[in-house]
């Protein structure tokens, strides 16, 4: 888990026995860093430029922290900002969240989510995410670009268990999600609704899943 974090550039992890109590191991964890502030940035489509800014180990937290600038090079006009939190690990337990908000061009961004991953063989997983967003959707047949705004919402939970004699564990998930759509783009022939269009169909759905899965240390 430690080895997994982007300011993380080598680990070492020694154990020792104290001297004045056997039953007690110290651990000791040595770590070098690497350097985590920087610059990236994309080339877009319709004279479209993305800069972004960004320290993987804000302040020492170990979270990421993320501004994302959007120009246009004809007029190199401002469009916006879209900034981002990531917490690999809140407060000690093991469960990792995201936020994300703000605006590019006409796309407007909101989500936030918290999850928790299996670690252990006998483990548990759980999380939720929800978003809302507006984003300028291209249809190829009209050969026109329209807005659309949708949100959505899902949970899901599972739980897992070692089974010695298979040197495995055994997992059983649930995810319940939703897709509601505010605004839908308009057709040649008229606006779409949610019984024409299969891609802004409102939808419900279940999701379950059961499987194996094995780790193995070298």
């Amino acid at each position: 888990l430690i080895r997994s974090r982007d300011y993380a550039a080598d680990i070492d992890i020694e154990f020792r026995v104290r001297d004045d109590d056997t039953t007690v191991i110290d651990a000791f964890v040595k770590t070098h860093d690497r350097w985590t502030i920087s610059l990236d940035g994309s080339w877009l489509k319709e004279g479209r430029t993305m800069v972004e800014v960004y320290d993987a180990n804000f302040l020492g937290t170990g979270d990421r922290l993320s501004i994302k600038s959007y120009f246009h090079r004809k007029d190199f006009g401002y469009h916006g900002n879209v900034f981002s939190y990531d917490m690999p690990n809140v407060i000690g337990t093991f469960f990792r969240s995201n936020i994300t908000f703000g605006k590019s061009f006409e796309d407007k961004i909101f989500s936030i989510g918290i999850q928790k991953d299996f670690i252990k063989p006998t483990d548990y997983n759980l999380g939720t995410a929800y978003s809302d967003n507006t984003d300028k959707y291209y249809q190829l047949y009209a050969d026109t670009s329209d807005m659309i705004k949708y949100g959505k919402f899902d949970v899901w939970a599972g739980k897992s268990y070692y089974i010695k004699p298979l040197k495995s564990s055994i997992y059983v998930t649930g995810k319940y999600g939703l897709s509601r759509f505010r605004l839908r783009p308009d057709e040649p022939l008229g606006p779409v609704s949610a019984e024409i269009n299969p891609a802004f169909h409102d939808y419900d759905e279940a999701l379950f899943g059961l499987g194996l899965y094995r780790e193995k240390f070298y």
